[in-house]
């Protein structure tokens, strides 16, 4: 008998938290967002490849609607031009000089009438690697390895993106920008919370003592890797104890988000066992 109570009070409880959980949920009131840009841009330039890759959209601005690819708009990169694939709002061209290191590339967008432009400067993506990649690697049993890869690494020597496959995963590809891709980033700046967990992100890959992995590297500059960092505070690393949200300024002139980027790119292959210290 004393059980049954116990039972129906928990049901009881139960029962008044998710109709408190809704009441509330039903009283939010989403304010409008105070920035309503024109058109948000996506991707950049980089010497993997002489084909770049530019996405633009109209950016939502209520919590129920999604972006609208943009169309028909006139994309160059340093006066190369960039034309509308078969996916709306993405458009592609070949920059034949991509590998002028320490100089600005242009990006520019006519589109309604109106002028976008932004610009970033091609670093190099040479020096060291396998020293600075952001894996640590654990030997288990059978031959088997655990490896460990931070989302996040502060205090680093220079800004830089990584892209770390496993064996058989997915490579990089500079054209997915419509798909997540599983990025890290090394900041020179420290970290705006080391308390709060999403800061210490990482994620588990197994491997077998004889795998390689295949890793990119990518040079940034300190203007998009300060960009990155500010978009993770009002996404990622926002928590309860945040500040008031704040404006994400990116290099795009107008009245425009997003940031045009030129990253010099470096691929090798990385042996699992040489991970493991």
């Amino acid at each position: 008998m004393h059980r049954s109570r116990i039972n129906i009070t928990l049901i009881v409880l139960l029962f008044l938290i998710i109709r408190c959980k809704k009441e509330v949920g039903d009283q939010i009131n989403y304010k409008a967002p105070s920035n309503k840009y024109e058109l948000a841009v996506e991707g950049g330039v980089n010497t993997f490849q002489k084909k770049q890759f530019i996405r633009l959209s109209i950016p939502a601005l209520n919590k129920n609607d999604v972006p609208k690819p943009i169309s028909n708009a006139l994309v160059t990169i340093n006066n190369y031009i960039l034309s509308e694939t078969d996916t709306a709002g993405v458009y592609a061209g070949d920059v034949l000089n991509n590998l002028n290191f320490n100089t600005p590339y242009v990006l520019k967008i006519v589109y309604n009438n109106k002028v976008y432009e932004a610009s970033d400067t091609l670093k190099s993506a040479s020096g060291p690697f396998q020293n600075d990649m952001p894996v640590s690697a654990i030997q288990q049993e059978n031959n088997a390895v655990e490896l460990t890869i931070s989302k996040h690494t502060f205090g680093a020597s220079k800004p830089e993106r990584w892209f770390i496959a496993a064996p058989a995963a997915i490579l990089w590809n500079p054209e997915k920008l419509n798909k997540k891709q599983d990025f890290s980033y090394s900041y020179t700046s420290g970290s705006p919370n080391s308390l709060y967990p999403l800061v210490n992100e990482t994620r588990k890959l197994s491997a077998a003592l004889t795998d390689t992995l295949t890793v990119y590297k990518f040079s940034i500059t300190s203007a998009y890797s300060s960009y990155i960092y500010s978009v993770f505070q009002e996404t990622d690393w926002k928590g309860i104890f945040s500040s008031s949200p704040g404006k994400i300024t990116g290099n795009i002139s107008g009245n425009a988000a997003g940031f045009f980027y030129a990253a010099g790119v470096q691929k090798q292959k990385i042996a699992v066992k040489d991970l493991i210290k």
